[in-house]
């Protein structure tokens, strides 16, 4: 299996921030963006009505990443999606759409959106860093929006220039600055020592665990962050009041000198509940970047798409059917591309809800896919020859 660039995704907000932390994408007027920006909304609303759910991209202040959230639009239209990113300062609140477009080249599909020149003007002001934050965010919401490969650009007519680059090529969403640091650091990247260690702990008849615990590492807080995250994730479930009994065994699935991946897997039988709900989870530790490894920063989400609804090279975990699983994969998983580049833990953002989990095997990629209102708590498929 190849290895992709590790991308780091993170931090929602209104406001961008340059690294220093010195300089901050413009703070937008309350009462004047309101009533703009409602404004707008209502004159798309005018004409569409039909709602559709749209992930959009933002950042929040002093966190050099991206988060995204999805929000109901009235129509998918460009000038929708550009006032809804002004509510985030991703662009300015008097931007607006001069053209809009798709086209098909070389089997690709390319959009070009023309903005005005509110929006150049508003670039300029930025930084480096948060300049590519902003580019990231736009990009990114209008080709998942649009289901594309590419964004042509342009402020009134001409390729976006600003002090730092001229935009004159698609743009795909990835942060220039995030992919020169992920370079450096697999060009870098250095074996790491360490080790892992079963433990069993055990409390009269309601706790009955193992998991492991990672030592060895010389980073010291990063040993204590890992290691920390698996007993964190444990006890929030264990109640000694409440539990009848919490059993929990792990498995590693992958490690090298770099990584390791985890899956916990057991059971919580809670006082007055009938039935004993399953669970499982997994954990992708990064000795290198000191994080968890995310699905979208192994594999290309929407190829696992592909082979998930072809299932191609698929390997069932649980006990069902091929059918029963496309059945509960539909039903719980409509906007399958969206729930999969969410999946996993990220430890920087720790208020991050995932919808699902995934680790590294010998052969892919296994997906934990968790189910709500089923006689089942969850659905585990391997994904071979990524």
């Amino acid at each position: 299996m190849s290895k992709k660039k590790w991308l780091p995704i993170m931090g929602i907000t209104i406001l961008l921030c340059a690294a220093c932390g010195k300089e901050q994408i413009p703070a937008v007027n309350q009462q004047e963006s309101t009533e703009e920006v409602q404004e707008t909304l209502q004159q798309t609303t005018e004409e569409s009505a039909e709602s559709v759910s749209v992930r959009i991209y933002f950042s929040r202040i002093g966190e050099m990443g991206l988060e995204s959230a999805e929000e109901t639009l009235n129509g998918l239209r460009p000038e929708t999606i550009i006032s809804h990113l002004s509510l985030h300062n991703i662009t300015s609140i008097d931007t607006k759409v001069n053209s809009f477009s798709e086209e098909q080249e070389n089997g690709k599909k390319i959009l070009y959106l023309d903005l005005t020149k509110a929006y150049g003007e508003y670039v300029n002001t930025m930084n480096e860093q948060s300049e590519d934050l902003i580019l990231a965010a736009l990009t990114k919401t209008f080709l998942e929006a649009y289901q594309a490969d590419g964004l042509m650009l342009t402020v009134e007519g001409k390729a976006l220039t600003t002090a730092h680059q001229t935009y004159d090529f698609p743009l795909d969403g990835k942060m220039a600055t995030e992919e020169v640091e992920s370079q450096e650091s697999e060009e870098t990247a250095e074996p790491v020592e360490y080790t892992i260690e079963r433990r069993e702990e055990q409390d009269g008849e309601q706790l009955q665990i193992a998991y492991p615990v990672i030592g060895g590492l010389a980073d010291t807080d990063m040993e204590e962050l890992f290691n920390g995250k698996i007993t964190d994730y444990l006890y929030a479930m264990y109640d000694p009041k409440s539990t009848n009994l919490l059993t929990c065994d792990y498995e590693v699935t992958w490690q090298d000198e770099t990584s390791l991946s985890v899956i916990l897997r057991g059971s919580l039988d809670l006082k007055g509940n009938s039935r004993i709900n399953q669970f499982a989870t997994a954990f992708n530790f990064d000795f290198v970047r000191g994080d968890n490894n995310r699905l979208a920063d192994m594999v290309d989400v929407e190829t696992m798409v592909e082979k998930l609804t072809s299932f191609k090279d698929c390997e069932l975990v649980n006990e069902m059917s091929q059918e029963e699983f496309e059945e509960m994969l539909s039903k719980h998983f409509p906007n399958l591309s969206d729930s999969l580049s969410q999946f996993d833990f990220d430890f920087k953002n720790i208020l991050l809800v995932t919808p699902g989990y995934s680790y590294r095997t010998e052969d892919g990629i296994g997906l934990i896919l968790p189910l709500t209102g089923e006689d089942r708590d969850y659905m585990e498929i391997r994904v071979n020859n990524l």
